[in-house]
């Protein structure tokens, strides 16, 4: 990084707490058991604030932890102001349900049903919460007829109805009627989880600030760059030159309507980035995750991190076979193109997708220490098999280690904190490279400019 003068014109974006926050995701289940029953839970997570509050955390992100059949890992909630059992204390009908039958399609259209979820969100608001990222948001409203796709495939069992049950007539009703009804009481952050909207205009629909919507959203865009013309698990080769065309249209799209970047590149429900869009090879992914680290630090925005990003944590084995992945999502994908190609078929390009980009990756026990189970659990068996990679990679080998992927995220989001005006408030331009290269800058007006 270097500087250089440089002068704009563009007004400063409003500072709030929100869009300086340091967002920590934490997968409760995969943290840290605190009682030997091989699940996370929450005393384990109240037993480790300290460490996120040396790293630099400011925001912790949760997971779903309430009450739950656990189909679906926790996203399939049956009561949400009850807590799952285990992590903690506080017929003949159908029903759509885009998902797993555990979870079916809330009907936005009956206003009591509205009013029993803004008094859940107004339960955790009271206690203390500072906000929400709302799942699948945008699929609250969706046409009122649901029609049938129409068939664009014809090779394909199933085709998209996305435009159907995405983004429907009343999204935008429905999310004004929250902030009236609940958020807009609160200085709370809002996030917004939406797929099928990847568009400028779209997105501006959500978050323009005139609009009085969300404060950020999801795309989904930056964590599908890989998929296949079939779907997720379908081949396609990451081309870096695809992530710097999302970095420079969303960095330079949001200020036009004075919105505001999720800056991200991992999550629950995907692969690990370090693995899939860069190298996790011994020789290489030290210096990778560290890439990532300049990345994702430098860009305005607020910051979001998947718990086990600061120390490096990769997906999966190679050698782990179908019957160790436990995620609904994969396992039911792998199933249907095992049926769809017979039995005997060769499953090794699956396989190789899957060690991509499953959600098992993202969802890995924490990597505390080189002891049994990455010091994750005192139990014989952990809910979630541990990455075999943890004597070698793990929070307390480079605790006291200055060249480490944890010091170097540290030093990082010092840096973002200390020179906040530029790299979370900062205007931004991509300089003109080769196409598998970037190069930005990061200015703030008559003062000045980063080159990263």
């Amino acid at each position: 990084m270097g500087s250089t003068e440089t002068n704009t014109t563009m007004p400063p974006p409003e500072k709030t707490w929100w869009k300086e926050a340091i967002v920590y995701q934490i997968y409760p289940a995969s943290f840290l058991d605190s009682n030997a029953d091989g699940l996370g839970d929450l005393p384990g997570i109240i037993s480790k604030l300290d460490y996120l509050s040396s790293l630099g955390i400011n925001t912790i992100w949760l997971s779903p932890i309430f009450k739950s059949p656990q189909d679906d890992m926790g996203y399939d909630i049956s009561d949400y102001r009850a807590i799952h059992e285990p992590y903690g204390t506080v017929s003949d009908q159908y029903y759509l349900s885009l998902f797993l039958p555990t979870q079916p399609d809330l009907n936005w259209a009956n206003e009591d049903m509205r009013r029993a979820t803004y008094a859940d969100m107004e339960f955790w608001l009271q206690k203390g919460v500072d906000g929400y990222r709302i799942d699948s948001m945008n699929l609250m409203s969706k046409h009122p007829d649901l029609p049938d796709a129409e068939v664009t495939d014809p090779g394909q069992e199933f085709q998209s109805g996305a435009e159907y049950f995405a983004s429907g007539p009343r999204m935008h009703e429905y999310i004004k009627e929250i902030r009236q009804e609940v958020l807009d009481k609160y200085d709370c952050m809002t996030v917004g989880e939406l797929g099928f909207t990847k568009d400028e205009e779209s997105v501006r629909m959500y978050v323009a600030k005139e609009r009085g919507e969300l404060q950020m959203l999801f795309t989904g865009d930056v964590v599908d760059m890989d998929f296949g013309v079939d779907g997720k698990y379908g081949h396609n080769a990451f081309k870096p030159s695809y992530l710097k065309k999302l970095t420079k249209l969303w960095q330079e799209a949001m200020p036009k309507f004075e919105g505001w970047n999720a800056v991200y590149l991992d999550n629950h429900d995907s692969g690990r980035s370090l693995s899939r869009y860069a190298s996790d090879l011994p020789e290489y992914r030290e210096t990778a995750a560290k890439m990532l680290a300049t990345y994702l630090c430098t860009l305005s925005g607020s910051l979001f991190l998947l718990q086990g990003q600061e120390i490096g944590m990769a997906n999966v084995p190679r050698e782990w076979g179908i019957e160790d992945y436990i995620d609904v999502e994969g396992r039911n994908a792998y199933a249907a193109i095992e049926k769809q190609r017979g039995p005997g078929a060769d499953m090794r390009d699956v396989m190789k997708e899957l060690r991509l980009k499953a959600r098992d990756n993202g969802r890995l026990p924490m990597q505390w220490n080189d002891s049994k189970n990455a010091g994750f659990t005192k139990s014989s068996k952990p809910w979630m098999r541990v990455n075999t990679d943890y004597p070698e990679w793990n929070v307390e080998s480079q605790l006291n280690s200055e060249s480490s992927v944890f010091a170097y995220y540290k030093e990082m989001l010092a840096l973002r904190k200390k020179e906040a005006d530029v790299f979370i408030y900062g205007s931004f331009k991509m300089l003109d490279t080769q196409e598998e290269t970037m190069q930005w800058q990061a200015f703030i007006k008559a003062d000045a400019q980063v080159l990263v």
